[in-house]
């Protein structure tokens, strides 16, 4: 199974500059913890899709495995933009794939 990761969102509710998912808990960004529970469910193919401030989450979470970042043009295009935006991701493969939110 493939798992693609919608990741690209302003977080305009936060009141912060800062991408959502790079908030941290317990010393950890948010989306670390998606990451983790992912692999802990032996997916070892992950999409993430980045919007706002990518190139700071790609940072963080470059060198790992199986992660593939894929970029949404249009931050306030929405989930179903977010998913097109890795169409190729998903397009060809012929098994079950999660789309959860970072």
């Amino acid at each position: 199974m493939r798992a693609l990761i919608l990741a690209a969102g302003l977080g305009s509710r936060f009141k912060s500059q800062k991408a959502k998912v790079l908030h941290t808990i317990l010393g950890k960004p948010m989306l670390w913890y998606v990451l983790r529970t992912l692999r802990e469910l032996n997916f070892r193919e992950i999409g993430v899709v980045v919007g706002h401030q990518a190139e700071e989450v790609k940072k963080v979470f470059e060198g790992e495995d199986g992660i593939f970042f894929f970029h949404q043009g249009n931050p306030k295009g929405g989930t179903a933009d977010a998913v097109i935006s890795a169409l190729d991701f998903w397009r060809d493969y012929q098994d079950y794939l999660l789309v959860i939110n970072g």
